[in-house]
């Protein structure tokens, strides 16, 4: 509810953005960060700054945070952690101090990486088969989170999550060799749809009946959409492997029932929109 306090544990790409937003709505934002000069930065933007490290928990605790109703937990487990296992123990550890805390509403920020290399349409039920060692860590702390805290959380699983100063065609135009997968389809959702969404879960409270999903609603084949990206940005197109014929094994998230749960309309519907200025 508006004027209540938020505290977002994790103010980086998507959580900064999140928190300037909710401020501009009213609420009172306690944002974290482990940088000192990040810390500067939010209490420039009226954002009340407090350090937390998920891996020194005597950091978070009896700090600003312990007075919101609302956390928004926005650590991913990253590309580059080599140690999942503790990962998992810690954020495990933050959300039992949440409890601990009696936080009304928990959100913890996910990836459509939990469904794995499983193919066809997915939706908020379909089974989760996690592969990499990131989709294996949110799989289980969504588990932890449903059994913890059965009433008073919002998981928000995102597909490729982009924008236009990070858009994943520019890392693909720099790759050597032909690229695999080129007749898979993408699944994408822009930053500011997501930063939407949180701003909706804020204001409407839990929504633990089962999680929610984010993903535009349309699914060009990956050659086609990075070839036609790299064209719009004026970089080389990426190189895919040639199309051998054979059908290819490919994933669809489907996100629409989440969408009317919460009410929320795309800003940005279609993969073709997401270079807009």
């Amino acid at each position: 509810m508006k004027g209540t306090k938020v505290a977002i544990i994790g103010c980086g790409w998507l959580g900064l953005p999140t928190a300037r937003a909710l401020l501009n709505d009213g609420y009172q934002v306690i944002g974290s960060s482990r940088s000192e000069t990040k810390l500067d930065q939010l209490e420039q933007f009226g954002i009340t700054p407090v350090r937390v490290d998920i891996y020194q928990p005597e950091s978070y605790r009896n700090t600003a945070i312990t007075e919101c109703s609302t956390w928004l937990i926005n650590i991913a487990a990253g590309r580059r952690n080599t140690d999942f296992p503790v990962y998992i123990q810690r954020v495990k550890a933050l959300i039992d101090y949440a409890t601990q805390c009696k936080v009304a509403h928990l959100i913890f920020v996910s990836t459509t990486a939990v469904y794995g290399n499983a193919n066809g349409t997915l939706n908020e039920t379909s089974p989760l088969q996690p592969v990499t060692a990131s989709g294996k860590a949110h799989a289980e702390i969504e588990s932890y989170i449903q059994a913890q805290l059965s009433n008073t959380h919002s998981i928000l699983r995102l597909a490729g999550l982009v924008s236009l100063d990070r858009h994943p065609v520019r890392s693909l135009s720099k790759r050597a060799g032909p690229i695999s997968g080129g007749d898979q389809v993408v699944n994408l959702i822009h930053r500011d749809d997501v930063i939407s969404a949180l701003e909706i879960l804020c204001e409407i409270g839990p929504q633990s009946d089962k999680p929610l999903l984010l993903a535009s609603p349309e699914h060009p084949t990956r050659r086609e959409y990075y070839t036609w990206a790299a064209t719009q940005l004026g970089i080389q197109p990426p190189e895919f492997e040639a199309n051998k014929g054979a059908d290819a094994n490919s994933k669809q998230v489907d996100g629409s029932d989440s969408l009317k749960r919460i009410g929320l309309t795309l800003r940005y519907a279609s993969p073709y929109d997401m270079l807009a200025k």
